[in-house]
């Protein structure tokens, strides 16, 4: 046991810096009892696994300065901690994150991604997931694209927006103003619908079962509701 000089802290052995006050243990503490040069290289390890837990649980929280300030104590007790000399890189943005080890310390609604990333950073947003304009800029600049694929959301948004929107004008403006319209957005709307076939690996003849009454309409909305074939398939890479 040694005291620190500056609060006079009780130190386990091998601590190199105090627990309170963050100030430097002087090197001269001498081996007593059964304690040897292995056993302070012990006390240093775990103090340095310490210092890294509540950085990674300051990362949890967002707090990016304590992180860095805990890694850094981290590395003055254990210079050649990896998992320390990682994080660090992380915290600073000068290498990938490269995870050592699984925690059960990050907040159980926390996704992974957030947990182990540094706060502020960009994130990659969820794929297929197209915003309304995207689908329905996407579906008029493949007008009569048939080939190809096409998400979920860009099927979906078509048929919700450019669908409603054709009742709408139906209903309370000029019917054959509608007319004109359901015209016009009827090569798009198969355009898409092929490509939605295609994201499942289905080719663009399957629309064809929606001429079997009940059931065929059935197996159709199952299909364009269902998720797309994982990478590339018999019509291209995903959407």
């Amino acid at each position: 046991m040694a005291n620190c000089a500056n609060c006079g802290t009780d130190l386990a052995s091998g601590v190199r810096h105090c627990t309170a006050c963050d100030t430097a243990v002087s090197s001269r503490i001498s081996l007593s009892g059964g304690e040897t040069e292995s056993g302070l290289n012990d006390s240093a390890s775990r103090l340095a696994e310490s210092y890294i837990t509540q950085a990674l649980e300051a990362v949890g929280e967002q707090d990016t300065a304590r992180a860095m300030q805990l890694v850094d104590r981290a590395l003055r007790a254990n210079p050649t901690n990896q998992e320390a000399h990682n994080l660090s890189a992380q915290l600073t943005g000068t290498a990938a994150p490269t995870p050592a080890r699984s925690t059960t310390l990050a907040p159980a609604d926390l996704p992974p991604a957030a947990y182990y990333s540094v706060p502020g950073a960009a994130q990659t947003p969820a794929s297929g997931m197209m915003s309304p304009a995207d689908a329905i800029s996407t579906c008029f600049s493949k007008y009569v694209d048939f080939s190809g694929r096409a998400t979920r959301a860009e099927y979906w948004w078509w048929m919700l927006i450019m669908g409603g929107g054709g009742s709408v004008v139906g209903e309370f403006i000029n019917p054959v103003v509608a007319l004109i319209v359901s015209v016009a957005l009827l090569l798009p709307g198969l355009a898409v619908t092929v490509r939605r076939l295609h994201d499942i690996d289905k080719s663009g003849g399957w629309m064809l079962v929606g001429l079997v009454p009940f059931v065929g309409l059935l197996v159709l909305v199952i299909f364009y509701a269902k998720r797309g074939s994982p990478g590339t398939n018999s019509y291209g890479p995903p959407a």
